[in-house]
């Protein structure tokens, strides 16, 4: 018997405006999901998260209804707490001897951490030498930035080969 195996599937923006579009004309949910090729359960999912209620002027009614913008929003903002937490944490002792080792000695990144091993240092955080350039890259630290690094941004980028 073959193994099958589910598809992964997200909303988008231009589904999420299907959904709206779909919702507000008052189409049952399960027809909404056969036709976006979502389970219905999905579809109530996503309709949760856009949900807001809606004063018709005309009659002074409040009517529950969907927006694909206030749902994008939410989705968007949700993904932001994605990923690992930094590792440096609140030790604040470790960032501030890699900040004073870039700025006022001229050290790579990689050169301070063999400072660190060579010399026994102790610190509450131990991290490798790409983390600690990924974390100069994303602004963790306060007063570091690329253009502190001797080199960074001046080393040559490999150009792939076309084909002809």
């Amino acid at each position: 018997m073959p193994k099958t195996t589910k598809k992964y599937r997200i909303f988008r923006k231009s589904t999420r405006d299907k959904l709206e579009a779909l919702y507000n004309a008052g189409v049952p949910v399960k027809k909404i999901a056969e036709e976006l090729g979502f389970t219905f359960q999905s579809i109530y999912r996503e309709l949760k998260r856009g949900f807001y209620m809606h004063l018709d002027g005309d009659t002074w009614k409040e009517t529950r209804k969907y927006s694909a913008d206030k749902a994008q929003l939410s989705a968007e903002l949700n993904a932001t707490a994605k990923g690992a937490p930094i590792k440096i944490g609140n030790d604040h002792r470790f960032a501030a001897f890699i900040e004073e080792m870039i700025l006022n000695h001229g050290y790579s990144p990689a050169a301070i951490l063999d400072y660190i091993e060579q010399n026994h240092l102790e610190f509450n955080t131990k991290i490798c030498r790409v983390t600690l350039y990924n974390y100069i890259d994303k602004g963790v630290f306060l007063h570091v930035t690329n253009k502190n690094l001797l080199r960074k941004g001046k080393r040559k980028k490999k150009h792939k080969k076309v084909k002809r």
